[in-house]
């Protein structure tokens, strides 16, 4: 399981990321990976409580770029990702993560909204 944290896209559960002026300060990414430490535990927990296990690892950037380097250098074979739905008109102004990625990765990919 990987966290991704993208600076310039808004927020994460109750964290808010475009506050200035924490954006990209140290306190931001003191925050940014205290939330992010939360999250990837609860997965964790929940992977036990199936008897399963899990890794993970936290990143911040860009999420596009992170992942595919990510699938490729960990030689990852099956990408899942959620995806918002968001309509034509927003797509230019937001981006799709989970559409670039499902195009530049080259393992399967599994979208979930």
């Amino acid at each position: 399981m990987v966290d991704l944290f993208d600076p310039d896209y808004g927020a994460h559960l109750d964290f808010e990321t475009t506050y200035e002026p924490l954006m990209g300060s140290e306190e931001w990414y003191d925050r940014a990976e205290g939330v992010s430490k939360q999250l990837l535990e609860e997965a964790r927990e929940l992977a036990d409580e199936y008897d399963r296990e899990v890794s993970t690892t936290s990143e911040i950037g860009d999420p596009k770029q992170i992942v595919v380097d990510y699938a490729d250098d960990e030689e990852i074979d099956h990408v899942v990702l959620g995806a918002h739905g968001r309509t034509a008109k927003e797509r230019p102004v937001f981006g799709s993560i989970a559409e670039t990625v499902s195009r530049r990765v080259t393992v399967p990919v599994t979208l979930i909204r």
